[in-house]
């Protein structure tokens, strides 16, 4: 973590309804995402990356871009700057401010990630398959 602290995320509904349905597939072991080889460890980082290379997103899509997307997006619909960087586990880059505020906003964060996965939902729902590019030159 960023901060080199414990970091709580307040979920929406349907991430725990996913987590309920994928402890349904690895819920006899200790690990959500374990390791291929060895149940007991996490799964390697190299999997995700992998995973993208199968799915044929290498190259148009990074892990890191959903945090980019997000950010820019929740910055659109309002949501206060300090939310939006506490969620992301962005350290306060006021040292001051940073010595001070120690408030971890989690119940409007879970406001806000509730509505935030209310709306993927609602563009799923509007345009099903269809990906809209966010800026020109961008394929879908």
């Amino acid at each position: 973590m960023k901060m080199r602290r414990e970091h709580a995320v307040p979920l929406p509904t349907q991430a725990v309804e996913m987590l309920r349905v994928l402890h349904g597939v690895t819920g006899r072991h200790a690990l959500l995402f374990p390791n291929r080889d060895d149940r007991t460890k996490a799964m390697a980082t190299a999997s995700f990356r992998q995973a993208l290379l199968v799915l044929g997103w290498a190259g148009k899509f990074s892990p890191h871009a959903t945090r980019t997307t997000g950010s820019t997006l929740l910055n659109g619909m309002g949501y206060t700057a300090d939310w939006i960087e506490r969620q992301l586990a962005h350290a306060e880059p006021n040292a001051v401010r940073r010595t001070y505020n120690h408030a971890d906003y989690l119940a409007d964060r879970a406001k806000m990630m509730q509505q935030w996965a209310d709306t993927l939902d609602a563009w799923q729902k509007s345009e099903p398959g269809k990906v809209v590019p966010l800026r020109a030159g961008v394929a879908a």
